[in-house]
């Protein structure tokens, strides 16, 4: 069965994101974000469903983008399920980092998003496991 990763990210970051999805989709992984929501659908109910299939959130961020409380909610949801949660981005700054998610976000910092996310789906051809 194929991997599911939900990549979390602003409005702002799309084009960031496409990078990260591109290289996930890339790899072999099924990949989901909010963007894919229909326009209708019950979005909460959608994003708790992904997210609790997924194997991890992936949180793509420039970190230029003002904090969002989306995201906050799907890492916050995705520590509560104890999904693996990374962070990708350009920032040492970024809200994420500073934080009370902080230590649950493993962080990727780079300024090449696709590399990071080709390392992150290399990670996830090993089994997932978290205390």
């Amino acid at each position: 069965m194929m991997k599911q990763v939900f990549v979390a990210h602003s409005i702002a970051d799309q084009h960031l994101s496409e990078a990260v999805v591109s290289a996930l989709e890339g790899a072999g992984l099924g990949v989901f974000s909010a963007d894919k929501i229909a326009a209708g659908v019950d979005w909460a109910s959608q994003i708790r469903e992904q997210i609790q299939d997924a194997s991890c959130l992936i949180a793509v961020s420039s970190g230029g983008a003002a904090p969002n409380a989306n995201i906050a909610f799907e890492i916050g949801l995705a520590t509560a399920l104890k999904k693996p949660v990374y962070l990708i981005s350009s920032s040492d700054n970024d809200s994420f980092t500073n934080s009370w998610v902080s230590a649950n976000v493993r962080k990727f910092s780079a300024d090449n998003f696709t590399v990071n996310a080709r390392k992150i789906a290399a990670e996830l051809a090993e089994p997932i496991e978290i205390d």
